[in-house]
């Protein structure tokens, strides 16, 4: 790929998928990761949560940017925490210093292995779907 103009080769069938020819609509499959015992306590939802806590160093503008009450993300980071056996956050109240919330790092090393397996989940399902609809449906 010596050409300067080309920013991307298309050259397998899976690259095909991800940049089909402009104005062809291409069907692909979704997939989605959670983690349950009796229930789902983890998925996209709560790691999207967690990363804007982490982000803004804040759970109550977390919940803000994703549109739900603080007593929601609070029960769901309590279930999660309570399915896992383990805390997420480490938070510090308000006062003169101002408060935050971080994750902690059991959280973090959670969060860097539930997007490794999404994404190698996502890149699986993309597989598989070429081996079973070449043809397309």
């Amino acid at each position: 790929m010596n050409d300067k103009g080309i920013i991307e080769a298309v050259e397998t069938h899976i690259d095909a998928v991800r940049y089909p020819a402009v104005g062809q609509t291409v069907v692909h499959p979704a997939v989605s990761l959670s983690f349950e015992l009796d229930e789902a306590f983890f998925g996209p939802d709560m790691a999207q949560f967690l990363r804007l806590i982490e982000h803004a160093g804040s759970m109550q503008t977390a919940c803000r940017q994703m549109n739900m009450s603080y007593s929601k993300g609070f029960k769901l980071l309590k279930n999660a925490e309570n399915q896992l056996g383990y805390p997420l956050l480490i938070t510090q109240s308000g006062g003169s210093e101002g408060g935050f919330s971080q994750l902690t790092p059991k959280a973090l090393a959670l969060m860097e292995n539930y997007m490794a397996l999404e994404k190698e989940l996502k890149e699986k399902a993309e597989e598989l779907f070429l081996k079973y609809f070449k043809e397309g449906l």
